[in-house]
């Protein structure tokens, strides 16, 4: 039950309008340093290792009003002391209802010791996504390490078992061009080797370019229809998240379309990301650089309410950004608009 009421203040808290320089969600890039060689994205190739762990709690500390905690990489779990991180994190966010991340799963022992050390806290909601991106040779093809599935899929089988109302675990698949080739046989892959498997636990992204996330502009294979008659056939889970998921798949077709989240951004307003040096950026894909949070007490308020900050906003309202449709800014703009997103025109 408390998960249910934790769930309802996050979604109170998306829809609400919020307090100017508060967004309710950060996503945080806490290290690029990663395990894998994937083709989408090419922070390994130079990674940034990032803010110190002590300077990443100062910086929570510093930014209480935080209530979604999305942390990522490179590998959060290439990260120094990580769960000390992360635990450190819950401790520093009193209103914080939900933490999300990220894994390529190659650390099972460590993965799931993060887990438990979360799930000991008060952390209400507790959300992982284990990278799984095709079956075993496509899948260790596009991260660019032989062996990558084997260790992924054992780590998402160990953290299946401790599912409950406050830990929700998925297998994520960020699809490419070659998305017919990623999904079912993926989905084939883990019914037959995972005990009552459903596809629903399967989450689909779109793989997207961006200079300062990825680094990836090289990467030739962006989806297009094929993952786009896969996110529209794909069976859907109930709640909150189903509710996200049918509305991202439904309304992605438009979204490549006319370049833009076709029920706006919150890029900015409800959320904001910070790179592993912690410089401030819009979102995920937009490369535009508003100021070091070292500059600024650490303090997101007083970085987000300058002039470069504001006008930033004032261009994504006009779409006269880049635009996507990832999931980071998605998602929560969907959560805080539910009536536009179940009307919106496809």
């Amino acid at each position: 039950m408390n998960a249910w009421r934790s769930r309802a203040r996050l979604a109170a808290a998306l829809f609400r309008a919020p307090k100017p320089g508060q967004p309710p969600k950060i996503t945080a890039i806490l290290t690029e340093r990663c395990h894998l060689r994937c083709a989408f994205c090419r922070l390994w190739e130079a990674p940034v290792s990032g803010a110190a762990s002590d300077e990443w709690l100062r910086l929570f500390a510093a930014n209480p009003f935080l209530r979604w905690v999305n942390l990522s990489g490179g590998e959060l779990f290439a990260k120094e002391r990580l769960r000390e991180l992360l635990t450190g994190i819950v401790a520093a966010l009193p209103r914080l209802e939900l933490l999300d991340f990220p894994t390529a799963g190659q650390r099972p022992d460590e993965v799931e010791a993060a887990v438990d050390a979360l799930l000991a806290t008060r952390l209400p909601q507790l959300a992982v996504t284990v990278s799984l991106d095709g079956p075993p040779a496509l899948h260790d093809e596009l991260r660019g390490v032989e062996g990558a599935f084997e260790r992924a899929l054992d780590c998402f089988a160990r953290l299946r078992t401790r599912r409950n109302s406050r830990f929700v675990v998925v297998a994520g698949c960020t699809l490419t061009e070659r998305a017919a080739l990623q999904a079912e046989p993926l989905a084939a892959e883990l019914a037959r080797r995972l005990p009552g498997f459903d596809p629903r636990e399967l989450h689909f992204n779109l793989a997207h370019h961006s200079s300062h996330y990825y680094r990836n502009a090289a990467f030739g294979e962006l989806p297009g229809q094929a993952a786009l008659d896969v996110l529209a056939r794909w069976p859907r889970r109930r709640g909150l998240l189903g509710f996200l998921e049918h509305g991202y798949a439904r309304l992605a077709p438009r979204a490549l379309r006319e370049g833009h989240p076709p029920i706006g951004c919150e890029a900015l307003r409800r959320t904001v990301f910070v790179g592993p040096d912690l410089e401030v950026h819009p979102c995920t894909i937009w490369e535009r650089p508003l100021g070091n949070l070292r500059d600024f007490g650490l303090s997101l308020t007083r970085l987000l309410t300058q002039p470069q900050s504001r006008e930033a906003r004032a261009l994504v309202e006009r779409r006269a950004c880049p635009g996507c449709f990832s999931p980071c800014e998605a998602l929560p703009a969907m959560a805080a608009r539910p009536f536009a997103t179940a009307l919106a025109r496809a």
